[in-house]
């Protein structure tokens, strides 16, 4: 148990296995203290230490509630005091709920709660009931009609979504719906251009769109949620999404060998995510998901080689790639968004500095610069460059906001706005 509290951090498989050497050392403490009064014993039969056992259900329902809602409120992590004030107020409410709750339905207090049918029913009901508002909140994106004027169009903007992502994103779409995904011209023999990524792909579909209808190409996404196009980088498939990224690159190679008429491959990705997987290597102050078991063991190149590998996949059939690098990751919260809005404040307040941005997207970027540099049909686009100014980068352009509510993916009408900066190469 001693080892477990010094050796495990934020990088352990918790749950999972670096959970059992110390519920074996539990395990081991209970079953030492049975048959024998030993110190241990006598220290976890102080009545203080009893009561706290009696009430941890309780407290653990509620504590992290509390907590969460307190920094969303503060919009900042809380202080040391105001941290103890909220495990307080945890405390109250666990003693009140044990007393009240737990220890009847338990038959503590001289009476169980009925176990009939009509409590089954009631509670069933109670659980269906809050299951359909959690997920008609979650559906309709925190019920944006409770809000009006600027307020109201903000928050509408921010749940925007690109309405062709149902039917032209994932492995399963690459080649349905082709009367649908086709944008631009329609498509003769091959398409002219085609979007591959992850989400950070998808949301560039305003780009695609402009571009095609501008230029009179016949073009189309070739996207899946999660899953960057990284062709010859075998990524172990213990893992569901990972096996179902295998899908998606199959078929998207599949794709580009239907198409031989492609002459200009967009590309997008989380690229921080991707980077700490490939190299695990996390970045400075950006967001990266947690390294799982099956990445953990991935063992092929690295993310450089594996950018380059993609690219290589394009110009070995003469198409040209354009890489729009990642956007800043703001993670704001939206009622700093709210707060902003009603108080006529600087959304300024929501954002970043814009040079601790670019410092942690630096490497990053200078692989896309080298790459550019070195092949004339490579092209790239940075959007810090015009998404931050000198100081700040900002969640709301020209008086839109670009991101949706998790501070890093862009909404529809925030890369809409922001195509018109992104010059992607002609095809000649």
């Amino acid at each position: 148990m001693a080892l477990s509290l010094i050796l495990l951090d934020a990088t352990s498989l918790m749950p999972g296995l670096a959970a059992v050497p110390i519920c074996l050392g539990v395990a081991a403490l209970i079953a030492s203290s049975m048959q024998h009064e030993t110190f241990v014993r006598r220290g976890l039969s102080l009545q203080l230490l009893v009561f706290v056992g009696r009430i941890s259900y309780s407290l653990y329902l509620f504590h992290w509630p509390l907590l969460a809602l307190a920094t969303y409120w503060l919009e900042r992590s809380l202080s040391p005091m105001e941290a103890v004030v909220v495990v307080a107020g945890s405390l109250t409410i666990a003693v009140v709920s044990w007393t009240y709750i737990e220890r009847p339905f338990r038959g503590e207090r001289g009476r169980a709660w009925p176990a009939d049918r009509k409590f089954i029913i009631a509670g069933a009901s109670a659980a269906a009931a809050r299951a359909f508002v959690g997920n008609a909140i979650k559906d309709y994106d925190g019920w944006t009609w409770r809000y009006d004027g600027s307020v109201g169009k903000l928050l509408v903007q921010m749940s925007s979504t690109n309405p062709r992502r149902k039917h032209c994103d994932g492995a399963g779409n690459v080649f349905a719906n082709d009367e649908y995904c086709n944008v631009g011209s329609r498509r003769r023999s091959s398409y002219d251009v085609a979007l591959f990524g992850d989400s950070m792909a998808n949301q560039w579909a305003p780009l695609l769109e402009a571009a095609s209808q501008r230029n009179g190409w016949a073009a189309r996404q070739v996207t899946n949620g999660g899953c960057a196009f990284f062709p010859g980088v075998e990524l172990p498939v213990k893992d569901v999404k990972l096996r179902e990224c295998a899908q998606y690159l199959t078929q998207a190679l599949k794709f580009i060998d239907a198409n031989p008429g492609l002459k200009l491959a967009i590309v997008s990705a989380y690229w921080q995510t991707w980077k700490t997987r490939l190299d695990r290597d996390p970045l400075p102050r950006t967001r990266h998901l947690p390294i799982g078991a099956a990445i953990a063991s991935y063992a092929g190149p690295s993310f450089e080689n594996a950018v380059l590998q993609m690219i290589r996949v394009f110009r070995d059939r003469g198409i040209k790639v354009h890489i729009i690098g990642p956007v800043a990751s703001l993670k704001f919260r939206v009622n700093c968004i709210i707060r902003a809005a009603r108080e006529d404040l600087k959304f300024d307040v929501c954002g970043v500095p814009a040079e601790q941005a670019r410092a942690s997207l630096e490497p990053i970027n200078a692989i896309f610069a080298q790459a550019a540099a070195n092949d004339p049909g490579v092209s790239y686009s940075l959007p810090p460059e015009f998404m931050c100014d000198s100081a700040t980068c900002s969640p709301v352009i020209d008086n839109v906001i670009v991101y949706r509510s998790d501070g890093f993916h862009l909404n529809h009408e925030g890369a809409e706005l922001l195509s018109k900066y992104i010059h992607v190469p002609s095809l000649e």
